[in-house]
């Protein structure tokens, strides 16, 4: 690069002064040796000669401009940063991760040293992807409002579950809800007892999702909706694994034991498979529709019961979730799958009071929407999909208490929307497109996004607004 400056340099001076003092010293001579140029005035000569000269003067800074050497290192990082993106792709890093050892053995060390130092840190290259990567160690629990019924999906890493999954009328809103968030297959599937309203959904999602191990107690029901769903598990080649009180099952980094049933019970409500889920030191409850009878049961057998999370049984039901149930349990956030304007008064104020009494936060489908807590083993956050309104069932709405031990300072229902900075979409939070972090910010409305100029994201909002 120095040795381009000076070659410059002479250019400029053999431009600037020897070439005109040149010409002009030889333009006597050749007037006296050539006859072309004795009837020629010497001005004409002298003034082509300075406009060649400033020609190649205009030519030379041209030149210097482009080879400066701050223009070269411009390029020189341009073509790094290529070449850094062409590494960091996404299809060239899959491409390298299923490539053999043999591949990379063919570099020397010297040789993988310099290529380190001739392109850019990974640190240094920012991603502003709308699907960042999953947490690998974070576990998720989605309560997916599907009504006047129950639907819980699980994930931990990439594998997922599924407990229920609505009415019949619900399978296609579950169906698409796992789709959007990016699951393709289940581990597990429990149907917790033949309701319509916890099993209705559940062909559709067999139909369309693979699914390993499905899971359902030893009690028949008279209904079509049962009788089909048992057709299609045998037309699919699939068996219903009975459940057994004590065994426990792994999905990736957390784990579930089956808690009930541990005999036939003559309610139908209370033969549901109750599940307690664990990941670090965070346990979830599972509890289909269960009576206190059940309950009892479990507190007779079960010597650990404590759960940071407690899916309220029966959908708030008044013949659940009991006092003595509730301090076992000792539950921060109570979670509860009920449809608006429920013909059946659901949740009670009764079991209401009760959940309060444990100070524990309660969660309604019917006022928040979809609900999620996420896990990284020590501390849950929750998200949901709406903010919570009066109730219009007439049932006392639970007061709004502080997150404990979620390390987000902030309260159940505060966060509405999440728009993303640089692309100007607006997401719901259980998004799978969600932004990064640093690109994140918290709207409360619909409305407050229009005025900031936000567009609907096609995932969360189908059709637009």
């Amino acid at each position: 690069m120095e040795l381009l400056s000076y070659i410059l340099m002479a250019l400029w001076v053999l431009v600037l002064f020897v070439i005109p003092v040149a010409l002009i010293g030889n333009i006597g001579k050749m007037r006296n040796r050539f006859p072309f140029y004795k009837d020629k005035k010497p001005l004409p000569v002298v003034t082509g000669s300075i406009a060649l000269c400033l020609i190649w003067l205009v030519v030379a800074g041209a030149i210097g401009t482009l080879a400066s050497p701050e223009n070269l290192k411009i390029a020189q990082g341009s073509y790094e940063q290529k070449a850094a993106d062409v590494l960091y792709s996404p299809k060239h890093l899959a491409t390298n991760i299923q490539a053999s050892p043999s591949t990379d053995n063919n570099f020397t060390s010297s040789q993988t040293n310099t290529i380190k130092q001739n392109l850019p840190s990974i640190s240094s290259i920012v991603l502003t992807s709308e699907n960042p990567p999953p947490d690998e160690n974070a576990v998720e629990v989605h309560v997916i409002d599907v009504g006047q019924g129950d639907s819980i999906l699980i994930k931990s890493g990439e594998l997922a579950m599924l407990i229920d999954a609505g009415e019949t009328k619900s399978g296609e809103i579950v169906t698409n809800y796992l789709k959007n968030i990016g699951v393709s297959k289940l581990e597990y599937l429990i149907g917790t007892h033949p309701h319509e309203d916890h099993i209705g959904g559940l062909s559709s999602i067999i139909q369309t999702f693979g699914v390993k191990t499905i899971i359902m107690p030893k009690v028949v029901s008279t209904t079509k909706t049962f009788d089909e769903l048992l057709d299609l598990i045998k037309e699919k080649g699939l068996k219903v694994t009975s459940p057994i009180v004590g065994q426990e099952y792994t999905l990736d980094k957390a784990t579930f034991e089956i808690l009930a049933p541990a005999k036939k019970y003559k309610d139908i409500n209370d033969n549901s498979v109750v599940i307690r889920l664990s990941h670090g030191e965070n346990d979830f409850l599972f509890t289909g529709d269960i009576g206190k009878k059940t309950e009892k049961d479990i507190l007779n057998e079960t010597k650990d019961l404590d759960a940071e999370v407690l899916k309220v049984a029966h959908h708030g039901s008044k013949s659940s979730t009991s006092s003595e149930f509730l301090k076992t349990v000792n539950p921060k956030y109570a979670a509860i799958c009920v449809g608006e304007n429920n013909q059946y008064g659901h949740p009670d104020p009764e079991t209401i009071k009760r959940i309060e009494s444990v100070g524990a936060s309660t969660y309604r489908t019917d006022l928040n929407g979809s609900i999620v807590f996420k896990s990284d083993g020590s501390n849950i956050t929750v998200t949901t999909t709406k903010q919570p309104t009066e109730s219009s069932n007439g049932a006392p709405q639970n007061k709004i208490l502080p997150q404990a031990n979620n390390g987000s300072g902030s309260t159940p229902g505060e966060t509405c929307y999440i728009g993303n900075k640089n692309s100007k979409k607006l997401h719901r939070p259980t998004c799978y497109t969600l932004p990064l972090k640093q690109n994140q910010i918290n709207i409360k409305s619909i409305e407050e996004a229009k005025k900031l100029g936000y567009k609907p994201c096609k995932n969360c909002f189908k059709g637009g607004w």
